[in-house]
């Protein structure tokens, strides 16, 4: 029954949002909150994971009533301060992303720094290049 109710809320939000996704799930959470077979319709398939959520929080912290989030303690305290206005916001994140230590997609290490760049080829290795190129199989350098 929740399942068939749930899919007539979603198409019914989908007809009034003109097949807009977003604004569709902005109206399905509105209605949820108002409407219980509807958020029960949602949350059914997650409601064993979202009882071991709150189960273990309540075991580690000893409450449920206050979280992280609600205290702001995951907003690191640069976060904070960048209440910038519309105008400057895509200036400054273009900034920051063409800026020399900005992190480049597929060079980040571990630590999430760029990865620094190669160092110049040895002469050993230019020749080594060449003569592969060239068509002869090159002979290591002896070791004395």
């Amino acid at each position: 029954m929740s399942s068939l109710y749930m899919e007539q809320k979603i198409k019914e939000a989908l007809e009034k949002a003109d097949g807009n996704q977003s604004r569709a799930k902005q109206y399905i959470l509105e209605w949820a909150t108002q409407d219980m077979a509807l958020l029960l319709g949602l949350t059914k398939a997650h409601l064993n994971g979202l009882a071991a959520y709150a189960v273990t929080k309540v075991a580690r912290t000893g409450r449920v009533g206050e979280t992280p989030i609600q205290n702001n303690e995951h907003i690191s305290t640069a976060a904070k301060g960048l209440n910038k206005t519309p105008e400057s916001f895509g200036k400054d994140l273009l900034l920051a992303l063409s800026g020399r230590d900005s992190v480049h997609f597929g060079m980040e290490a571990a630590s999430g720094r760029p990865v620094s760049r190669r160092s110049k080829a040895s002469q050993s290795h230019i020749d080594a290049i060449r003569s592969l190129a060239a068509g002869r199989v090159a002979s290591k350098p002896k070791k004395s």
